[in-house]
């Protein structure tokens, strides 16, 4: 989910939107976790549907305005602090979703395939429910672009031996698609509302900011605007200072006023040593008093914080099986994350600890989902650097975040 300020634009994903819905799943450190569609299973699909010269992932995008969603009083959990349902918000939802397959017929109804998932572990049903929310999702969509009054929505799941069988074949009206679809919106409105607020409001006050020291010392201005200078025009700059001339805060405050002027979305400030977090983490709450609200979490190494005591899968317990904090992890995060997020701005190790073990879930885990709510993040070099533990949701080629990054 990302908020294009320039076009007043919230994009998000069928599959997101019916994963913030249908909360579900456990943490498999490279293992089989939630079910799954298959390669061989979309081969099979578009195989048994070649006389029927089928369409393969066609890709489906469809726009609402804001007040066209219906309002809701709660968020499923807490309610964001910053911002419930706010009707005073304007902006435009634009959603997207591929379909498997489409057969067109002339005089007919247009059939939708969507595969359903197989293998992995379905507690209480919830992927299913899951992927049928989005294969409706995904045919209302397909009734908007092609302004059909209907369609002929095909579920099906393919067994491991490459054996089909449609399990649900019924035509659906426009009507009830779209409705069931604003439906789903409405379910997460706070969230999506909450991040239009932070990029519209909370953002751009951050660009007003105030130094939150009384004085500048020898040296202070001329690195701050050299930090600034580099930040918005892209550049790389290496800057030499002794020490006590104050470089985390002359540093951090330019790179707030840049993320509040839309130069930078994120920072991250690199440190190897924990007492030069925790300086960061302090200058940062200085500079939340001094106007900018935006928020800063940190980051620590996994064997740091680790709650489970399972010594005889000590290599690798980060499954269901060996550590109770993996296990549903997914379907206690969302209210953890709300809960933190209506307390504070600055999200410490101590606090973070606390309240996984309050949830029962992994702290690791929970400070990286934690981070993407986050404007300043704090962590070792290696989380950038380090080819083997980076963080791929923000570097990695398959990133679900893209944003202009700067690092300290």
């Amino acid at each position: 989910m990302r908020f294009e300020k320039e076009k007043n634009e919230l994009h998000i994903s069928v599959s997101e939107l019916v994963a913030l819905v249908y909360p579900a799943g456990d943490i498999h450190a490279g293992g089989m976790g939630a079910p799954r569609v298959t390669a061989s299973a979309r081969v099979s699909l578009m195989e048994a549907l070649s006389e029927s010269h089928a369409e393969a992932t066609v890709s489906l995008t469809a726009s609402f305005l804001r007040e066209e969603i219906p309002s809701k009083e709660k968020e499923r959990g807490e309610a964001f602090s910053e911002a419930d349902s706010d009707a005073s918000l304007q902006y435009t939802i634009v959603l997207s979703g591929d379909a498997d397959a489409v057969v067109r017929s002339e005089g007919r109804e247009h059939a939708l395939y969507h595969l359903l998932p197989t293998g992995g572990y379905d507690r209480n049903g919830t992927f299913r429910m899951r992927h049928r929310a989005e294969a409706r999702a995904i045919a209302a969509l397909y009734c908007i672009v092609e302004n059909a009054d209907s369609v002929e929505l095909c579920e099906v799941a393919s067994s491991g031996a490459g054996n089909r069988l449609f399990l649900d074949r019924a035509s659906f009206q426009r009507e009830t698609l779209t409705s069931a679809l604003k439906e789903l919106l409405s379910e997460i409105l706070s969230s999506m509302d909450f991040l239009v607020k932070h990029k519209t409001v909370t953002v751009p006050k951050a660009g007003e900011v105030y130094f939150p020291y009384r004085g500048l010392r020898d040296g202070q201005e001329d690195l701050i605007r050299a930090v600034y200078r580099a930040m918005r025009r892209g550049h790389r700059l290496f800057a030499q200072a002794p020490t006590g001339i104050g470089k985390t805060i002359s540093t951090l405050f330019p790179a707030v006023k840049a993320i509040g002027d839309g130069h930078v979305d994120k920072v991250f400030y690199l440190t190897a040593k924990a007492s030069t977090r925790h300086e960061a983490f302090m200058a940062a709450g200085k500079l939340v008093h001094a106007g900018a609200r935006l928020r800063t979490c940190v980051i620590t190494a996994k064997e740091q914080v680790c709650l489970c005591k399972n010594e005889a899968h000590a290599g690798d317990r980060c499954n269901p099986y060996d550590c109770p904090y993996a296990d549903g992890y997914y379907e206690r995060s969302a209210p953890a994350i709300l809960s933190l997020l209506s307390r504070q701005h600055g999200f410490t190790r101590t606090c973070i600890e606390e309240t996984a073990r309050e949830y029962e879930i992994c702290p690791y885990e929970l400070s990286l989902d934690l981070s993407e709510k986050c404007d300043i993040i704090i962590c070792d070099y290696n989380y950038v650097f380090d080819p083997v533990v980076y963080f791929r949701r923000y570097f990695g080629s398959e990133r679900t975040f893209d944003g202009k990054y700067a690092f300290l």
